[in-house]
């Protein structure tokens, strides 16, 4: 066995004639490279000799899709010494002892050396044609880190050779020729899901982490809201890409039947804030229990938005089916209306002597007479001289209740019935009132 090792340089030895230039690039996509050549020229190539260097401390892992008609390997190539035949083509990618000082360090570093030549003849079935010379890929390589590629001629092994070895390829080297790494997706523009969001990352051979949670009132939920480093970017593979998970707006929960301390909480963990909390009475409802709310669930507001909720205090002493009951309500929930005798003209709820109805009412009612709501409410107890709890005109406290302090003033208790729907001083369900007050 016999070993050739072919140096293309003989070929190069009279002075050359310049063709067209032979174009050599790269691209990358991620971390692979891809290394094409274009002769413009009529000249074809016959043979590369080029060193391919990374930086960055960079290392170049593993090489692929050499061109399929430069499968000539001179560096490596052995020929059986009897019968003259090839029994091993080798390896395009040159061992550094082949031709050391002049060959780059190899697979696993920073630089490898490629000797490739074309072979064709007509009664070849496999090679009878002169290789393509457009937009042809000599080659592939993996890198393992984020680096710039640069290619040039080896001018010991021959460079780039020409058909005609005194013509000149023009080639005369590609510095930083392309940036390698991997390119961070773009998963945060389109908001994409994070199931999605993930496979693309890792795809790109990068790694997914989802740094945080938070709400938006825009971006979905379990859809990307931001993503560092930015898409695009050219990164190390292996690298990590933060991600902002959405958990989606804020949604008003139903807090209804909650006590108030819950109702609160529930408010506050969906990232929205408790309002005005007003009490009010229930006929049937607890107290503490939350009755009513503004918005409602399941309305999406801005988070940080208010919640008001109303509380039940429990049944008040009018019940909230009363007609007067919203009256009741604008003017302070006066105990007096729910007196056992207020509608008979009994505004303090106290006897004088023997009497329900007295000289304590008559002069509440003149300091009440015939007075605005505004003049009314200046005055302590006004309101509870409207013994009708009707308006008559503009005045809570007018004639009709004069009339009835009136017919009851100054009477004995059993002249003076109580204000229940059988007068009997006891408060069934079909009374308006829950309870007495005095």
């Amino acid at each position: 066995m016999r070993k050739v090792v072919l140096v293309l340089a003989a070929f190069m030895l009279a002075v050359p004639v310049m063709a067209q230039p032979v174009a050599i690039t790269c691209t990358s996509d991620g971390s692979e490279v891809t290394v094409k050549f274009n002769n413009p020229g009529a000249e074809l190539v016959r043979a590369f000799a080029l060193d391919i260097t990374v930086d960055n401390d960079s290392n170049i892992v593993s090489m692929s899709d050499f061109h399929p008609e430069y499968y000539i390997y001179p560096g490596s190539i052995d020929v059986n010494d009897d019968t003259g035949l090839v029994d091993k083509w080798g390896s395009p990618d040159c061992n550094v002892n082949d031709y050391p000082g002049v060959t780059e360090p190899g697979i696993g570093s920073e630089g490898v050396t490629i000797e490739m030549g074309s072979l064709y003849d007509v009664n070849d079935n496999d090679h009878n044609q002169p290789p393509p010379q457009s937009n042809q890929t000599i080659c592939k390589f993996v890198v393992d880190k984020v680096c710039s590629v640069s290619i040039v001629e080896n001018s010991a092994r021959g460079g780039v050779v020409m058909e005609d070895p005194e013509v000149s390829s023009g080639f005369t080297g590609c510095l930083n020729c392309c940036a390698v790494g991997c390119v961070v997706p773009d998963v945060e523009t389109t908001h994409d899901h994070n199931d999605v969001a993930h496979a693309a990352i890792i795809a790109a051979t990068l790694v997914p982490n989802n740094i945080g949670y938070q709400r938006d009132d825009i971006v979905a939920a379990d859809h990307v809201i931001s993503q560092d480093p930015a898409g695009g970017t050219l990164v190390e593979c292996g690298s990590t890409v933060d991600l902002i998970i959405s958990l989606g707006p804020c949604v008003v929960p139903n807090v209804i039947g909650m006590t108030e301390g819950n109702a609160e909480t529930a408010i506050t963990d969906a990232e929205l804030v408790v309002g005005v909390v007003t009490y009010v009475c229930h006929d049937t409802i607890a107290a503490g229990i939350v009755v009513d709310q503004n918005p409602y669930n399941p309305t999406v507001v801005p988070c940080g938005s208010a919640v008001d909720i109303d509380v039940s205090k429990g049944q008040c002493c009018m019940k909230t089916t009363a007609t007067e009951f919203a009256q009741w309500v604008s003017w302070g929930e006066p105990d007096c209306w729910c007196y056992k005798r207020q509608c008979r003209g009994d505004a303090d709820g106290i006897k004088t002597m023997i009497f329900w109805v007295a000289v304590p009412d008559l002069n509440l009612l003149r300091s009440a007479f015939n007075k605005n709501d505004a003049q009314l409410a200046a005055i302590p107890n006004g309101i509870c001289a409207d013994f009708d709890h009707v308006k008559t005109m503009i005045f809570r406290v007018a004639v009709p209740d004069l009339n009835r302090l009136r017919a009851y003033f100054n009477q004995p208790e059993a002249a003076v019935p109580c204000c229940d729907n059988d007068q009997d001083c006891v408060l069934d369900v079909t009374d308006k009132l829950n309870f007495w007050t005095n």
